[in-house]
C-alpha cells in the first residue's frame, strides 16, 4: 500500500474504513509526505494509527517520508525513512519505538550532524555502510564499516578510522597530471588499521592505457604493503552492489545502510 498525507484528508468515512479493512493483511507499507504542514493533523493521526495497527503483526517493510510511527511493528524487517528535516529528539524517539534486535535494515536518508552524533554515540555497533557524496561530510561522523567515496581525501576525515573494513571507490587518473586524483596518488591508509579491502574501479580522460595499467600497478603494490587487498571489478559498480556486499558479510544485528 501506498499511503499520501495529502490524500488521507480528502476520504469520507466510507473510504476511511475500506482503507483500513484492506490493511488487515500489509506486508509492505510506503507512506508518503510531500509538504510536512499536515504531520500533527489530528485526522490524519487517526487514520494512520488505525492502519499500522492493523497491520501490526504482519507488516515487514516499511518506506516513511517522516519519522511518524504511531505503534510499534514487532515484525518489521526492512525501514526506509527521510529523515533530514526532523529533530535528533524525533530520530531518538524513532529508534527507541523500533525493536532493533529483530529488525534487519533501516536505510537512512539526509541525516543531519546531531543525528549522527546520535547514532554514533548509541547505535555505534549498527553502523555497517555509508554513501558519501562529496558535497555532503555528515557521514564522516559515522563509525561505519564500510563505506563508498571516490575522494581518498574526504575519507581520510572520517572520525572513526578504526571502524572502516572495505572502501568502494572510482580512481581517476588525471588527463594532464597522469596522476590519480583526490588522494590516490599517494595513498596514506596508516590511519586505517582495520582495513580489509579496497573496491576501485579505475578511470582516465585518454587511451593510454600503459600509463595507467603502470599506476594501477604502484598503487596495488602500495596497498599489498599495508596487508590490504586492492580489487578492481569489470565495471563501475552502482551503490546498490557495494550495499548487497554489506548486506552479506557477517554482522550482528540490525544494520544501519547511510545513503547521504
Amino acid at each position: 500500500m501506498e499511503l499520501e498525507i495529502n490524500r488521507l484528508l480528502e476520504l469520507d468515512a466510507e473510504d476511511e474504513q475500506t482503507l483500513i479493512e484492506v490493511a488487515k493483511n500489509l506486508k509492505h507499507i510506503r507512506f508518503m509526505v510531500w509538504d510536512h504542514e499536515h504531520d500533527d493533523n489530528e485526522q490524519v493521526g487517526n487514520i494512520i494509527w488505525k492502519i499500522f495497527s492493523q497491520a501490526q503483526r504482519t507488516l515487514k517493510t516499511l518506506e516513511l517520508s517522516s519519522v511518524y510511527l504511531p505503534c510499534a511493528l514487532p515484525n518489521l524487517k526492512f525501514l526506509e525513512v527521510k529523515i533530514k528535516k526532523y529533530s535528533v529528539e524525533d530520530l531518538a524517539n524513532l529508534l527507541d519505538t523500533l525493536d532493533l534486535d529483530h529488525l534487519e535494515e533501516i536505510r537512512f536518508w539526509g541525516i543531519s550532524r546531531a543525528g549522527a552524533n546520535l547514532i554514533a554515540q548509541k547505535y555505534a555497533h549498527h553502523c555497517c555502510y555509508a554513501y558519501m557524496f562529496p558535497e555532503l561530510m555528515i557521514t564522516t561522523a559515522l563509525p561505519v564499516r564500510a563505506i563508498r567515496a571516490s575522494s581518498l581525501n574526504l575519507i581520510m576525515q572520517m572520525k572513526y578510522p578504526e571502524c572502516i573494513e572495505y572502501i568502494f571507490a572510482v580512481i581517476w587518473l588525471g588527463e594532464t597530471s597522469k596522476e590519480f586524483n583526490n588522494g590516490w596518488d599517494q595513498p596514506n591508509l596508516s590511519n586505517f588499521p582495520n582495513l580489509k579491502e579496497i573496491h576501485a574501479s579505475f578511470c582516465c580522460h585518454y587511451r593510454d592505457n600503459n600509463i595507467l595499467e603502470e599506476k594501477k600497478r604502484l598503487l596495488k603494490e602500495s596497498v599489498s604493503n599495508l596487508g590490504i587487498k586492492l580489487i578492481e571489478p569489470e565495471f563501475i559498480e552502482p551503490v546498490d552492489v557495494d550495499i548487497n556486499f554489506a548486506r552479506k558479510g557477517p554482522f550482528n544485528g540490525c544494520r544501519f545502510i547511510f545513503n547521504g
